[in-house]
């Protein structure tokens, strides 16, 4: 693993990911702008491990889907290259909602560490998460944390480092999968969605492990995407085939 990493936290409005951010930065806090753009960029630094980390707060986003500029700002910093290691901000008391962003960032196919926030809540509230489980399931480590209280902060930092020195072999394996089409991924769609995928992953040149994520947008009509690789997808995507990947999303 490279001496300085950069570890970007994402995730839903009022998730907690600015506080949990800020417990780890402190008084090491460079506010500025992000590049172009009248949106607030914030880093850190920190070290950890005989590690120079450089830890980023992204704008909350629900989706990877750019529509406000602050998502837009969120989506191209999480594609490109900078980032090492995505900590993907979940709130625990609302999971559903959290978890339609984290298959998104688990489709990039970068490593990737859910840090499961409000614990704290979940338990208040007598909900018994089973949070291996969910790791089994996502293939990332999913660690628990109170960003409040700064409880949880060494367990989620040692998990990112270790998804880093793990990248050249991140391997999002699910656990079941009970389809036609098998593949290294947590979220696995209907066989002819899958069959559709593969038919426009086939016409992308090789983007740096990212063809599904960018055949998935140009399926869902991602503008920025359909500038980027203006491929006539008529005689394969269909009129519903967006609508339906959203859909089977949040059914799974």
């Amino acid at each position: 693993m490279k001496k300085e990493i950069t570890v970007a936290f994402i995730g839903n409005p009022n998730c907690g990911k600015t506080t949990l951010f800020n417990a780890y930065t402190g008084a090491n806090l460079k506010v500025a702008n992000w590049p172009g753009v009248t949106v607030e960029r914030m880093e850190g630094a920190i070290e950890d491990h005989g590690h120079k980390i450089k830890l980023v707060d992204l704008p909350g986003t629900y989706s990877l889907t750019s529509y406000t500029m602050e998502e837009s700002v969120s989506r191209d910093f999480i594609v490109s290259d900078e980032v090492d290691v995505i900590v993907d901000v979940v709130d625990t008391s609302s999971l559903e909602r959290s978890l339609y962003l984290t298959l998104q960032l688990l489709e990039l196919n970068k490593p990737v560490v859910i840090a499961a926030n409000m614990m704290d809540i979940v338990e208040k509230r007598g909900i018994d998460l089973d949070l291996h489980r969910l790791s089994e399931i996502l293939g990332v480590p999913c660690v628990p944390v109170v960003a409040r209280k700064k409880k949880g902060l060494k367990a989620l930092m040692h998990a990112a480092l270790h998804q880093a020195e793990e990248s050249n072999a991140i391997n999002h394996q699910p656990m079941e999968i009970e389809r036609d089409i098998v593949r290294d991924h947590a979220m696995i769609y209907t066989s002819d969605i899958e069959e559709k995928i593969g038919q426009v992953e086939d016409q992308i040149p090789v983007d740096a492990n990212r063809n599904r994520w960018i055949a998935i947008g140009l399926l869902e009509n991602d503008e920025v995407l359909q500038q980027k690789y203006p491929l006539d997808l008529k005689k394969i995507a269909g009129e519903s085939i967006s609508d339906r990947i959203v859909n089977e999303k949040y059914d799974y």
